[in-house]
């Protein structure tokens, strides 16, 4: 390592190819790879320059008797306040994030408060929000909204999510400033684009069905790295969906009709049940599917009952969605809970009128077979061709065999 500092360049590259090595056994409480670890992210040899993190490799590798160790730190230490001094933002926001969470030396927020706005006043984003932290819970002076405030602004202005998250705080609470709800809302906005998640929580809170949605979304994936929580989804979902967010009736459904634990637990299933019932008669089709289903599958609490699960499947299907009435259809032609060829025909019609492949097809069955209409081969292979031109692969089979059945008939 002395050649490495004394510049030596091959030393230098012999340092840089062991610094995995070396990171594996600092792990293992090698005070010597620490030591010279330390050393490597003093100087950037090998690895980014990290000083905080230098000095914290030099500390262990004092802590473990190591005497060079102890030298270098005092030596890096030194290096990284004369930097500070000269105006080194990001030295300066380190020193004070290493006094504050006492890491390196004894916690000290005052010394830390310093250094961050040393920082801060240098336009160094995080030291602004450091800084306005510490006005914000005490830490290392009075209390004093108003300066918190202040640090927030100049940190979001430079994008800083917690900076924005905590300015909407402020505006929202009336701390540091007047209340302001519209202040509040454009700075949650901007931290939950960038994702913090309390941000998205509190417009959801301040009744942002979008927000709500997203935040029901969140605990059913566990995605911004909240652990998935149904009694929490069904929450956000149920605010969201009563505002008329369509998104939010399916994620509802979704979770009504996919998840078992429904079925575990009676009072969620009654009040989940009943929602979607309400959702339902209003004649939102997602929630009548989701109904209908639970009478077609048969749940715990509910027996299955066709002539229900019938009766919510027309309804979503007179709403002219092309999939559920092609679900409606399919239903009639499985002999469930009485095969009706007429029925499978009229809502075949209703969903290959609109375009739906499998509906044209499924329709130009019925008029090859004479099910529910005469029978018709010009107007089995008309629809037919319909899918088979949207690139139905079994429809053009079923085509090509319509066009052989034709020419042997009309030889006869």
């Amino acid at each position: 390592m002395k050649s490495a500092e004394n510049g030596n360049t091959d030393a230098k590259q012999k340092l840089e190819n062991c610094v995995g090595t070396l990171d594996k056994n600092a792990k293992n409480n090698d005070a010597e790879a620490q030591n010279i670890l330390g050393w490597c992210f003093e100087n950037g040899n090998g690895v980014p320059i990290n000083r905080i993190y230098a000095l914290r490799l030099y500390q262990l590798s004092s802590d473990n008797k190591n005497e060079q160790a102890k030298q270098n730190f005092e030596q890096c230490l030194e290096k990284m306040k004369l930097l500070a001094e000269n105006g080194d933002a990001e030295i300066q926001n380190e020193l004070g994030v290493a006094y504050a969470n006492g890491s390196l030396f004894s916690q000290n927020w005052e010394e830390a408060l310093k250094w961050f706005e040393k920082a801060g006043t240098l336009g160094h984003a995080a030291a602004q929000f450091n800084a306005g932290y510490c006005y914000q819970s005490e830490n290392g002076t009075a209390q004093n909204f108003e300066r918190a405030l202040e640090w927030y602004l100049k940190s979001a202005e430079q994008n800083y999510s917690s900076a924005q998250y905590h300015a909407g705080e402020c505006y929202q609470k009336g701390q540091g400033t007047e209340q302001n709800l519209e202040k509040a809302e454009e700075f949650f906005k901007k931290a939950s684009e960038n994702g913090i998640f309390d941000a998205l929580v509190a417009l959801a809170e301040m009744g942002f069905a979008d927000a709500q949605l997203a935040v029901g979304e969140a605990y059913i994936t566990g995605n911004h790295a909240v652990n998935s929580d149904d009694d929490q989804a069904i929450i956000w979902l149920e605010k969201s969906a009563a505002q008329g967010n369509q998104e939010a009736v399916s994620a509802l459904c979704f979770l009504f009709t996919a998840y078992t634990k429904f079925d575990d637990d009676a009072e969620m299933f009654e009040k989940s049940f009943n929602r979607l019932s309400e959702m339902a008669e209003q004649g939102i089709s997602e929630a009548q599917l989701a109904i209908a289903d639970v009478y077609a599958q048969g749940r715990k609490a509910v027996s299955q009952n066709w002539k229900n699960a019938l009766l919510w499947y027309e309804k979503a299907a007179q709403q002219g969605n092309a999939q559920e009435q092609n679900a409606l259809a399919n239903y009639y032609i499985k002999d469930i809970p009485e095969q009706n060829y007429a029925l499978a025909a009229e809502w075949y019609t209703k969903a290959a009128e609109q375009g739906l492949a499998e509906a044209q097809k499924n329709l130009g069955l019925l008029y090859q077979n004479g099910q529910g209409v005469e029978k018709n081969l010009p107007e089995a292979i008309k629809w037919v061709k319909k899918a088979a031109d949207q690139g139905d692969f079994s429809a053009a089979i079923l085509l090509n065999s319509l066009n052989i059945q034709m020419k042997q008939e009309e030889k006869i």
